[in-house]
């Protein structure tokens, strides 16, 4: 058994998943859709691609190196704000996206991971190139306003 504390995971867009700020950006940015965030535009997330969450915990599993009761965090230990993750989707889409933040936000804690608490053997995908990754998935599969239209129902 290990104990994996996850920050801030990110990936694909897929009907009936969750979906994290990044591709919710993408997607209502592909529809021209406003997106409502319960936070504040210098809230501090701590991003990771999934796929470095997969292949990590694969690798350990293939390679039998865990203990037992093992706590792993995997985290960036680099914040990002969601003014930069919008930055970061608008450079991506090569357009604008819109925020509303409403009065009273609930969401608006920053977590945040030290970088002395991640594994060695830990490496990361660029968000730039994982934002990417997400871009062009949806626009590949065309399901963009398929999307759109199943999660507002």
């Amino acid at each position: 058994r290990m104990i994996i504390r996850l920050s801030s995971v990110f990936g694909y867009i897929r009907l009936h998943q969750r979906c994290g700020l990044i591709p919710t950006l993408l997607l209502n940015g592909l529809t021209h859709r406003i997106t409502t965030i319960s936070g504040r535009m210098t809230t501090l997330r701590d991003f990771v691609w999934v796929e470095d969450v997969a292949s990590f915990l694969l690798n350990r599993i293939r390679l039998n190196d865990y203990r037992d009761g093992e706590v792993l965090t995997l985290a960036r230990g680099l914040p990002t704000s969601i003014i930069e993750a919008q930055s970061l989707v608008e450079s991506a889409l090569g357009s604008r996206t819109y925020i509303v933040y409403p009065r009273g936000a609930d969401n608006d804690q920053d977590i945040t991971f030290s970088p002395a608490m991640l594994p060695n053997s830990w490496t990361l995908t660029d968000l730039r190139i994982a934002t990417q990754l997400v871009l062009r998935d949806v626009v590949t599969h065309g399901q963009a306003s398929a999307l759109v239209t199943n999660r507002t129902h």
